[in-house]
């Protein structure tokens, strides 16, 4: 039994040595892969290698397979992730909807899924909540992300005013096209939108003078 259990965790090592070197056709291949196929952790693993492969199909017929039910029943971001990278958004929203609890990283892949379904709205309020409450270094992405989200919304409907940049751009249109009487209302209130959106992000009444100045 111990000579098992040794066998078992030289195993691990291995695959985790070439997982570390990104040599994940060998970790496909790896000796635990073949002695311990029921292991969660072993089954988890080859998922990883697969979508570190860009193998997508592989990585959802096994997360798919009857016979690995118990094993893949808490991989809901892994089987979510490939089926949005296999285009298949609706399927993807579904399984991030299925999973238990909406951590952050199903969070931050549950946004990337409206916005590949045009559901702008929602995506952008989901946006601003990542926003406020991550700190980390992707957070200069995420509010490029969002900018795009706003972009689209305002391409679909230039006058929308459901947030400040929505409004500021509807302000925006109008003084483009010399409407200067209505344009100014409207840039007025996306001043004060920004202002209390910043204030409702836990921002300083500074801050959101600061903000606010990009507009005015």
């Amino acid at each position: 039994m111990a000579n098992k259990d040794n066998n078992l965790v030289q195993a691990y090592i291995e695959l985790n040595k070439f997982c570390q070197n990104g040599d994940y056709d060998r970790a496909l291949k790896a000796s635990v892969l073949q002695i311990a196929p029921n292991e969660q952790k072993a089954f988890h693993c080859k998922v990883v290698c697969f979508i570190q492969l860009h193998n997508f199909k592989e990585a959802l017929s096994i997360l798919c397979n009857p016979k690995n039910a118990s094993l893949a029943n808490d991989l809901y971001f892994e089987k979510a992730y490939v089926q949005y990278r296999l285009n298949c958004p609706k399927d993807a929203l579904q399984t991030v909807d299925n999973a238990p609890e909406l951590t952050p990283v199903l969070k931050e892949l549950r946004a990337q899924i409206l916005y590949r379904l045009e559901q702008y709205q929602e995506c952008y309020s989901l946006y601003r909540d990542i926003v406020k409450n991550t700190t980390d270094e992707y957070e200069d992405e995420r509010k490029a992300n969002m900018a795009a989200v706003v972009s689209n919304m305002a391409a679909l409907n230039p006058f929308d005013e459901n947030t400040y940049e929505l409004t500021y751009n509807a302000g925006s249109t109008l003084a483009m096209k010399g409407k200067y009487g209505d344009a100014l209302p409207v840039l007025k209130r996306a001043e004060q939108k920004c202002s209390e959106s910043v204030i409702d992000d836990g921002g300083t009444e500074e801050e959101a003078k600061e903000e606010a100045a990009i507009i005015r």
